[in-house]
């Protein structure tokens, strides 16, 4: 629309500017015209005779018909340029005011974007307040039910509880119903393995305890590495540790069942699975602690305790494994004490003998296991001593 406008001006412009060229062009016609005029008259002034030659006189005529025929041309025209400046005039306005429009017209789309932008918002706030209304209106619902029980519950509690207060009046209290009301719950004890004192139920733990100790004490004075001669063979120097060591376990382990039973007076469940296990858990240690000795020396010491004080922390032997920490959960299951601690306790408390079966098994893998590793470390020990020297 605008650019038909624009058109439109220049048209007006370009037909201004060709009737100026005209206008300009014809300016000179009215003066010569005057002098045309003023010719004709001195010549018939000159000439009177002419004055009743038909001919001449129709000539003059014609002259001042032509010279004011032009002007009144010269007035329309005049009248036609005024009306045509105010036409270009009134067309460049009308330019401006529909670029004018225009401009109004984009900001009025763009307003009527922004105007539909907020009519979508304000019809999806209107949507949630609609369903927060529905919500409201479901709760108010829901807590009118709620009331109306409650309403049917208080006035039924109310009910009762009269017709309690009438029965407690009916009611008269004696020594009995006092006994049961002090008294109104009785404990019926069922005992499973008793334990006749603390004592008692800490000797699985101190036992296995005294035992590791023991055969730690014998490597720190019995020469463990040391051989008075060369050893044939790292068979034979295994076995001339491990006998004698053996024969030390079977004396410690009667020593401390002896001491336990007919001294401190312990009453296990089956003495003679006592003496046996307690024959197992010393041969058990001791291979241990010669497999570590005989690898590391000194150092081999060190770690057996380092061993000794894991085992007595996560064996439990003192309290539940469920109480200690997480590591020591962890390697409840990998500590020979573990199960030197629930055999223990299965002879002297529980009688739990097929629990005890499976500690005998554990300990024997234990067992074999450190004898095979000191049986290979002596070997090559002796393969070092025999290529040195």
């Amino acid at each position: 629309m605008s650019s038909g406008f624009n058109t439109v001006g220049n048209t007006f412009d370009r037909l201004n500017n060709g009737f100026n060229q005209f206008t300009s062009d014809f300016v000179p016609l009215p003066n010569e015209s005057v002098k045309l005029q003023q010719t004709i008259t001195d010549f018939q002034n000159n000439h009177p005779e002419l004055a009743k030659d038909a001919t001449f006189q129709h000539f003059v005529q014609k002259a001042q018909s032509i010279n004011g025929g032009l002007d009144k041309f010269n007035s329309g025209l005049t009248d036609f340029s005024q009306n045509l400046s105010k036409t270009t005039a009134g067309s460049k306005k009308l330019i401006e005011g529909t670029n004018s429009i225009t401009t109004k017209l984009e900001e009025l789309s763009t307003g009527a974007s922004k105007l539909a932008d907020a009519q979508q918002q304000l019809a999806n706030g209107a949507n949630n307040v609609n369903k927060g209304w529905s919500k409201v209106i479901s709760s108010l619902i829901s807590i009118k039910s709620g009331e109306d029980k409650l309403k049917m519950g208080s006035k039924k509690l109310t009910n009762q509880l009269k017709n309690g207060a009438k029965q407690i009046q009916s009611i008269h209290a004696g020594q009995p119903i006092y006994e049961m009301m002090s008294n109104p719950v009785r404990l019926k004890e069922q005992l499973v393995h008793s334990v006749p004192n603390y004592g008692t139920g800490l000797a699985p733990y101190f036992l296995s305890l005294s035992l590791f100790v023991g055969a730690l004490l014998l490597s720190t004075i019995f020469p463990i590495r040391e051989t008075n001669k060369r050893a044939p063979s790292g068979m034979a120097w295994f076995l001339s540790k491990f006998i004698f060591l053996s024969a030390i376990s079977i004396f410690h382990s009667v020593i401390t069942n002896l001491i336990l039973i007919y001294v401190i007076g312990l009453d296990p469940a089956n003495k003679a699975y006592l003496y046996l296990f307690a024959f197992v858990t010393s041969l058990t240690f001791m291979s241990i602690i010669l497999f570590l000795v005989t690898t590391a020396n000194n150092a081999g010491r060190f770690l057996a305790i380092i061993l000794l004080v894991l085992q007595l922390t996560s064996s439990a032997g003192t309290f539940p494994i469920e109480l200690t920490p997480g590591f020591l959960q962890r390697i409840h299951s990998l500590m020979p004490m573990t199960y030197t601690v629930q055999g223990f306790r299965s002879i002297i408390s529980t009688a739990d003998y097929h629990l005890l079966r499976q500690d005998v098994l554990v300990l024997i893998v234990y067992l074999i296991l450190s004898m095979l590793l000191t049986l290979l470390v002596m070997r090559h020990l002796l393969k070092k001593q025999t290529s040195s020297g």
